[in-house]
């Protein structure tokens, strides 16, 4: 194998240590929102599973995908990813979002170095192999989806490792290779088939050419090396993936609405057998066109660098139009996955990657290659910058209400043991995952199958289903709303009016949230559900712990403990302030505590919102923050005291920490209090609590 000069050894090593850094930065932008952009169905039905498995600690075969109603499992893909997701989160305390993406943003890294080995299997040297990974971190489409909450790049890299040790165990009779390769490639035949097709393709040619090679030239021994180590090395792949389709179908089939989930079906689709006239469309490779041009590269530099390549590249040239052929031909296999799905790319954008890669490697070799290769490759990263900030990142760095804001009014109306029915989105997740209930979708294609939903909601008869949601055209499906009030007793008269969708209450829920006058009412009245809300019902009230249910205590999750009695002037709630979510606690608000004899530490997180006092009108003076022993009586003396005054003291703004240690002598009752500044104007006192916690 030839060796690189230094100079070019260590240039080759700046650059690769440029990419790994350009794309962790690009990654983590927008890492702490909550919300899923790209394909946000897909990855909320992924993390809807991982959300119950933490839930109800169920790291069973048959795992929890509540959106299609009883029984609540449909299982597509083997849940390792899910598994290791939670595992993760339960580690770290990090929430299930963040977790999800550090897995795939893991497991993306930990598929480069089977890459490395691939390229100085080839012949590549040090420096030549460093400079053909660039290309693959610098793929728009490889910042983007390798840190969703997607099961791509774990399929990606057990596919890779396979495919690399694949010819390691053929060619060096290798068991300890044949075992770890026959692992990978079971976990990545169940968790993605349509990603490991892919790489066996590449396994296939290589054992293929070599079998021909050999029966020509009457070596029989290598043909058997070949023929039966191949065979071995793919067998158990082959099982696994058939034994976990066998199994999730057997799951399946139990369920009313899965018939076209099953492997039967989805094979159908996946390569579009009988859909001659859509495979062929040119919309459909419009749309494959599409994906290219928008998430991987732009079609004109990277023809220019490869047409650059076969004049050039010297030996990688075969190599780099085979990469460019296993690129191309996923989409001749499954055209209609890749054309309505960018991020099917995954599994085969790495082959023109390294395509690209090759041709610098190879240019490098040439007299004038240094600099030939860094004039190209920093036109090549500025193209990517481009596909990328015009694709993905006004996606990826959005900072907005993490999911769709019908999902927060459910959370609002329901508890989270109660089951939601929602029809007019198909089986979309992000609603029941936002909204963190069990629901039951009804298919598009069952909207008016009365037998089918009958069905469906038979298997719900032990469970508390409270809110039926009617989306776009199926808000004026009179037979479907005649059959929920029969089976569901909702009322067709009183609903919640939320863009567009209609949110029946069940009569249990109606009950506890409507006076009995509306309730009366017989004439269609649509209600407002922030009317309804906790914030509009406990507003300026002292609400006592024992008149919270578990839906509306949830309000408190940042308190620890619970207060045993609450006042706040407009009520408390939740809202999204950047990527998380905090406790409304304009002046005035009063919570009252119960905390036994003793040493005790206050620590509080919280702030004033922007809006409060960098505004020319109705501008807060600030708040004051207050702690004191509740004696009965007015003017207790204070534990704890500060005046927060944003507009006036540039530290005080942002979100802010406190502590205060303080000794009870007995046990007693302490007040903590949010009040308007000295002048006692509360017009624009928008305080909120990040956290609250007594230890």
């Amino acid at each position: 194998m030839e060796q690189s000069n230094p100079k070019f050894a260590f240039l080759a090593k700046i650059l690769l240590l440029s990419a790994v850094l350009a794309h962790f930065g690009a990654t983590t932008i927008g890492w702490k929102n909550l919300n899923l952009p790209g394909v946000e169905f897909r990855q909320a039905q992924t993390a809807i599973s991982a959300f119950h498995i933490k839930q109800e600690n169920d790291f069973s075969f048959a795992y929890p995908t509540p959106v299609l109603g009883k029984p609540w499992s449909v299982p597509m893909e083997f849940p390792l990813y899910q598994w290791t997701t939670v595992v993760w989160s339960n580690i770290t305390g990090a929430n299930l979002t963040q977790s999800g993406r550090s897995i795939s943003l893991l497991c993306f890294y930990l598929t480069l170095p089977a890459i490395w080995l691939f390229l100085r299997r080839i012949g590549l040297h040090q420096a030549q192999a460093s400079i053909a990974l660039v290309p693959v971190l610098l793929c728009p489409l490889h910042v983007f989806y390798g840190r969703a909450f997607l099961i791509e790049t774990m399929a990606l890299m057990f596919s890779v490792w396979f495919a690399d040790g694949y010819v390691e165990t053929v060619q060096r009779k290798s068991w300890r290779w044949l075992l770890a390769i026959a692992l990978a490639g079971a976990a990545a035949g169940a968790i993605k088939v349509t990603t490991f097709i892919v790489f066996l393709i590449p396994c296939a040619i290589w054992s293929c050419t070599g079998l021909v090679r050999t029966f020509r030239s009457r070596d029989s021994d290598r043909f058997r090396q070949i023929l039966y180590w191949g065979l071995g090395a793919t067998i158990i792949p082959g099982i696994a993936t058939l034994a976990w389709t066998r199994f999730a179908d057997s799951v399946k089939e139990t369920h009313p609405q899965a018939d076209v989930l099953m492997s039967g079906s989805m094979t159908q689709f996946n390569f579009g057998y009988g859909l001659f006239n859509v495979r062929f469309s040119p919309e459909t490779w419009r749309a494959i066109y599409t994906n290219i041009e928008t998430g991987i590269t732009n079609p004109i530099v990277g023809g220019l660098i490869l047409l650059l390549g076969c004049i050039w590249a010297r030996r990688w040239r075969f190599l780099m139009l085979a990469g460019v052929g296993l690129f191309v031909l996923p989409p001749f296999i499954f055209p209609l996955l890749y054309a309505w799905h960018d991020y099917y790319f995954i599994a085969n954008s790495i082959f023109l990657m390294l395509s690209l890669g090759l041709v610098f490697a190879g240019l490098s070799k040439r007299k004038w290659g240094t600099p030939s290769v860094l004039i190209l490759m920093a036109g090549f990263a500025v193209t990517q910058m481009w596909v990328y900030q015009k694709t993905y990142h006004p996606l990826q760095s959005a900072v907005g209400r993490n999911g769709p804001k019908i999902s927060f009014t459910i959370r609002e109306l329901t508890s989270p043991n109660e089951v939601i029915m929602i029809v007019g989105d198909d089986w979309n997740s992000m609603i029941p995952y936002f909204a963190q209930r069990k629901a039951l979708m009804i298919r598009r294609t069952y909207e008016n199958n009365i037998s089918l939903i009958e069905e469906c909601l038979g298997n719900l008869h032990d469970e508390p289903v409270s809110l039926v949601v009617l989306m776009g055209n199926q808000i004026e499906n009179h037979n479907l709303i005649d059959l929920l009030e029969q089976e569901l007793n909702i009322s067709s008269n009183h609903y919640f009016a939320e863009d567009n969708a209609r949110l029946f209450p069940t009569q249990p829920l109606l009950q506890s949230l409507v006076p009995i006058e509306l309730q009366q009412d017989s004439e269609a009245s649509p209600l407002d559900p922030a009317y309804y809300s906790i914030s509009h019902r406990y507003a300026d009230k002292t609400i006592s712990l024992a008149e919270l249910n578990e839906s509306t205590s949830a309000v408190f999750r940042s308190v620890h403990p619970i207060p045993n009695q609450f006042y706040f002037q407009f009520g408390p709630g939740l809202i999204e302030l950047e990527t998380k979510e905090v406790l409304n606690a304009h002046a005035l608000t009063r919570m009252w505590f119960d905390l036994p004899a003793g040493e005790h530490t206050l620590n509080m997180n919280g702030g004033m919102m922007e809006g409060a006092w960098n505004r020319e009108d109705y501008i807060t003076d600030g708040i004051s923050l207050s702690l004191r022993r509740d004696d009965g009586r007015e003017g207790s003396p204070e534990l704890f005291h500060h005046y927060l005054n944003p507009r006036e003291i540039p530290e005080h703004r942002g979100e802010q920490s406190w502590s205060t240690s303080f000794s009870l002598d007995s046990p007693a009752t302490v007040i903590l209090e949010v009040g308007p500044g000295p002048h006692g104007n509360g017009g624009t006192d928008w305080f909120y609590f990040a956290e609250i916690v007594f230890e």
